[in-house]
C-alpha cells in the first residue's frame, strides 16, 4: 500500500504542485510496480497505475486512455468499497454518462464530507449543463469544507 500511495502521490504533486515530468513518471512507474509486485490485488495500486497512464504524455494517446480506463476498473473491481477509487473510477467514465455520477453517489455516500468527491460531481454536473444540480453541491461543499478552495471556483456556475 506504502509503494501504491506514494505513486500516487508523486502523480498529484505533478498535478497539483511544480515537480518536473521525468521525475513524477519515473517515480510513480517505479513504485507502482514495487506495489503490484508485492501484492497484485492492490486495487490502490491499479488506481495509482491508471493516473500514471492518464498523465504521461502530454497530449492525448488512445492506447494510454484505454490502458488508463482498464486500470480504474480493475482498481474498483477489487475495492469497490473505497471512496477515492470510486471517485478516479468515475472520473474515467465519459462525463455525460449516467454511470459516472452513479460513481460518486456512491463514493460520497461512504465519504459524505470528501471535498472532492463533492467537487467532481459538481463539476460533472456543471459540464453536462445541469446547473442548479452543480450549484446545490458547489454550496454544500463550501459550507462542509470552507477551507477547500477548488470549490470557490463553482460559485458562479450558473448557464452563461
Amino acid at each position: 500500500m506504502a509503494y501504491a500511495r506514494l505513486a500516487t502521490s508523486y502523480g498529484h504533486l505533478f498535478s497539483y504542485g511544480s515537480i518536473k515530468r521525468e521525475i513524477v513518471f519515473k517515480n510513480m512507474r517505479e513504485n507502482v510496480d514495487k506495489a503490484l509486485l508485492l501484492d497484485n490485488t492492490l486495487g490502490s495500486a491499479y488506481a495509482a497505475l491508471g493516473h500514471y497512464y492518464k498523465d504521461k504524455d502530454q497530449q492525448f494517446n488512445e492506447q494510454n486512455n484505454i490502458s488508463y480506463k482498464a486500470s480504474m476498473k480493475k482498481a474498483y473491481e477489487l475495492e469497490p468499497n473505497n471512496p477515492e477509487i470510486i471517485m478516479w473510477y468515475g472520473n474515467s467514465i465519459d462525463a455525460d454518462s449516467d454511470e459516472r455520477i452513479k460513481m460518486y453517489l456512491k463514493a460520497h455516500q461512504i465519504d459524505p464530507l470528501a471535498p472532492v468527491i463533492m467537487q467532481n460531481m459538481a463539476n460533472t454536473y456543471k459540464y453536462r449543463k445541469e446547473y442548479e444540480k452543480a450549484t446545490e453541491i458547489a454550496k454544500k461543499n463550501i459550507e462542509l469544507n470552507p477551507e477547500f478552495i477548488r470549490t470557490l471556483s463553482l460559485i458562479h456556475i450558473s448557464e452563461p
